[in-house]
């Protein structure tokens, strides 16, 4: 994998994720920039793995098996704490237009691919941050797989089910 930029950060919690998911976020930030949002990321409150720009270049914030803080108050089945367990991929916007970018996408699955073969997560824990906050948190937005896909599981099922294991 090709790194725009591989930074570090202090907003990590001492001890070794499991690397058995990953979640995808979305920044919120419609005109965010990247320098801004990598900020954010290494010297705020908050820290994810990963970021992609509006324009697919993807960028390493430490190394996965660091526990950073990217899930908040998180569960999903009997796991607590998220943050343990999961590998954090922070994607820029929605854009001013509501969307994302196809070279976003684009860049998205191959991270996720990598990821997935690397870490041997299968695709059925490959989530979206509302779905480990439901109520909290809505990311990563719909417009990120639509128009082409109804759904979340669609999107899923079409662009990480070549991933073999």
């Amino acid at each position: 994998m090709e790194f725009k930029q591989a930074l570090t950060t202090k907003n990590i919690t001492p001890g070794v994720n499991k690397c058995s998911h990953i979640i995808l976020h979305h920044t919120g930030t419609q005109e965010g920039t990247i320098k801004g949002v990598l900020n954010t990321l290494t010297t705020g409150t908050v820290s994810a793995h990963f970021v992609i720009d509006e324009f697919g270049s993807m960028y390493k914030i430490g190394s996965p098996e660091q526990i950073m803080w990217h899930c908040g108050v998180s569960s999903w089945g009997k796991l607590k704490d998220m943050n343990k367990y999961s590998i954090g991929i922070e994607v820029i916007g929605p854009l001013k237009n509501g969307s994302f970018t196809d070279l976003q996408r684009r860049s998205v699955k191959e991270l996720l691919l990598h990821l997935m073969k690397h870490y041997k997560i299968p695709v059925e824990n490959v989530l979206r941050h509302a779905q480990i906050a439901p109520g909290r948190k809505t990311d990563i937005a719909p417009s990120f797989w639509e128009p082409e896909f109804k759904t979340w599981e669609d999107w899923k099922q079409a662009k990480l089910t070549e991933c073999t294991l």
